[in-house]
This record gives structure tokens, C-alpha cells and sequence, in this order.
């Protein structure tokens, strides 16, 4: 089951994609202009069926306005359309559409594309849920990583000490430490693990 939203002009175009659609168990809003269609409710959504010509706004500006807000957090959008030139395809790709969809809908075609994407927006959002969990905790282990690292230099008349730690990426396994040997003497000694990442830090 999805959310989704279908904005068209054409009241009876958007009671056929909701009755289409239900019988998927997808809940559809549908709306004839863009006016209740903010960048909050937007958000709530897996899948938009725009139609390219509306009476408020260019189609393929939405898209392409919709795609923005959205940014990582992927939005399928199918562009519904009864034109069937080269160029108004190319620039619905261009303004960033997934699917098309010529009128009159043919309402297997529409459950079918449907599905596709639908699926392909909750595998993204279980991909994203994934990163963001492995991120949490690759950073967790940097911070115990961290925790190696001499949290002062020795003060030693006629000498300063200054150090900058850094890894390419978010983990890394180079590795340094300033020591006292004996009264006068002091050791410094720096690693450098071959590659980057979690291989690295774990043999730090």
C-alpha cells in the first residue's frame, strides 16, 4: 500500500485513477489545480501521477519542482499525458519524470507501472533507512577511534607540538602518538594503514 498523489485537470480522469488504484489497497488524494500541494504535504507521499498539461501550471516545471524539493528522498513521478511528440517526452526526462502514461489510461498499464515504481520507492526508502543506520554507527567508531589519539601534546621547553587528524572518510586506521621515554627523550611514532574506511580501522 502507498500514498499517492494524482493532480489533473479532469475530475473524471482522477475518480478512474483512484477507483484503478484502490483495488491495490493504495490510498490516492487527488487534486485539480496545485494549490494545496505545499512542499510539507508533499513529503508524504510514494508516488505522484502529474498530468503535463494543467490549467495552473506547467507539468513539467512541477515535475521538475518536485523533484528538488524532494532531493535524496526519492519520488517517483509518471507524467500523464495525451501528447505523443518526441520532444515533450524528451523534456519530461529532462525535468526529471520516471514513467509516462498516454491518455485514455489503460487501467491495467496504470496498475502495472504503478507497482513497479511503488516498489522501487520502498526498496529506496528501506536502502536509505540502512545508510542512515550504518552512518550512525561508522561514526560511533570513529569517535571510539578518536579515543586512541593523545588528547595532549607534552610541554616541553623549546618545543611545540601541533597535530591535525583528518580521515578521507568518515573511519580511516592511520594512527600517531607523542610519548615520554625517559627524562629529555620523547617518542613519536605515526602508522599509516593501507587504504581506507572500515578495512583500515579495523586493524587499528
Amino acid at each position: 500500500m502507498a500514498k499517492i498523489l494524482a493532480i489533473d485537470d479532469e475530475l473524471d480522469m482522477l475518480i478512474l485513477i483512484k477507483n484503478i488504484l484502490k483495488k491495490e489497497n493504495h490510498i490516492v488524494d487527488i487534486h485539480q489545480t496545485t494549490t494545496d500541494v505545499d512542499e510539507n504535504s508533499l513529503r508524504k507521499y510514494d508516488l505522484v501521477l502529474l498530468d503535463v498539461m494543467l490549467p495552473d501550471m506547467d507539468g513539467f516545471f512541477l515535475c521538475h519542482t518536485m523533484k528538488e524539493k524532494r532531493g535524496d528522498d526519492y519520488l517517483p513521478i509518471v507524467m500523464l499525458t495525451a501528447l505523443h511528440d518526441k520532444e515533450s517526452l524528451l523534456e519530461g526526462l529532462s525535468a526529471g519524470a520516471d514513467d509516462f502514461l498516454t491518455k485514455p489510461v489503460n487501467p491495467e498499464e496504470l496498475m502495472i507501472r504503478v507497482r513497479n515504481l511503488v516498489n522501487l520507492r520502498m526498496a529506496n526508502k528501506e536502502l536509505q533507512r540502512k545508510y542512515g543506520l550504518l552512518t550512525q554507527e561508522m561514526h560511533l567508531a570513529r569517535e571510539l577511534l578518536n579515543d586512541f589519539m593523545p588528547k595532549y601534546s607534552p610541554v616541553i621547553e623549546g618545543v611545540t607540538f601541533d597535530t591535525i587528524y583528518e580521515p578521507s572518510s568518515i573511519l580511516g586506521g592511520d594512527f600517531y602518538d607523542i610519548f615520554c621515554i625517559s627524562e629529555g627523550f620523547y617518542g613519536f611514532f605515526m602508522s599509516d594503514v593501507k587504504g581506507h574506511g572500515t578495512a583500515a580501522a579495523m586493524i587499528v
